[in-house]
């Protein structure tokens, strides 16, 4: 099951290319205002993410597509939400179709880096990074996404100052500062490594190994110590 579903990342990610190729030649520029609906819902479906409350904020994204199916910001928060729920098709279609209407979206090619990532499919992972941030060098999602791929592939070296930087550019998404805080911990930098996951469990709406990461946290203390 899993070897289909990577087959078919893997063919959905490259035709993703390809439309991405014609689009830009026939876009030239962002979509009109028409691609950005409802700021204030969205902003609330975003609140809805950040507190943890996926259904919710499904709910909310799904409502504003149900008026207007090419609101760009309510289809992104959609691939966003569906991503941290691990539903990868899901999220990975949104974040195609996005990029359909406005091939210049760096949110939409990180996002789209991430599903892919998520299936295990690293070197077309990295296309998609690398081009949103081509776009947008700051895109948090994008610089984390590379950063992983060298966590994954065991190049801490070089994994860490991007893992920092992601944390740095959104340091409210959980998954940036623990990332961070476990490669910190594997590189034996152990006091970055216990401040990263101390910051992470608070700013993590929901942990429900938080006893687990509190013994971690007096561990690497401990290493401190005695190093």
């Amino acid at each position: 099951m899993r070897c289909n579903n990577k087959t078919r990342f893997s063919r959905t990610a490259a035709l993703s290319v390809a439309a991405f190729v014609f689009c830009f030649a026939l876009a030239g520029a962002a979509p009109d205002a028409n691609g950005f609906g409802d700021k204030k819902a969205c902003e609330k479906g975003y609140r809805a993410l950040r507190k943890g409350d996926y259904q919710e904020a499904e709910k909310i994204f799904r409502d504003l597509l149900g008026k207007d199916a090419k609101d760009l910001e309510a289809r992104l928060g959609l691939s966003y939400t569906l991503l941290k729920q691990r539903s990868l098709q899901g999220a990975y279609d949104n974040a195609a179709r996005v990029i359909m209407l406005d091939p210049l979206s760096a949110r939409g090619h990180a996002l789209l880096g991430a599903a892919i990532l998520a299936a295990g499919e690293f070197r077309l992972s990295v296309e998609e990074f690398r081009t949103a941030l081509a776009l947008n060098e700051n895109e948090a999602l994008a610089v984390a996404g590379l950063a992983m791929v060298d966590f994954y592939e065991n190049r801490l070296q070089a994994a860490m100052p991007g893992l920092r930087r992601a944390a740095n550019l959104d340091p409210n998404e959980p998954d940036f500062v623990f990332n961070l805080g476990q490669a910190a911990a594997r590189s034996e930098r152990y006091k970055e490594a216990a401040d990263s996951l101390e910051t992470y469990l608070k700013v993590a709406p929901e942990v429900k190994n938080r006893d687990a990461i509190r013994e971690k946290i007096r561990e690497l203390r401990k290493k401190i110590a005695v190093s």
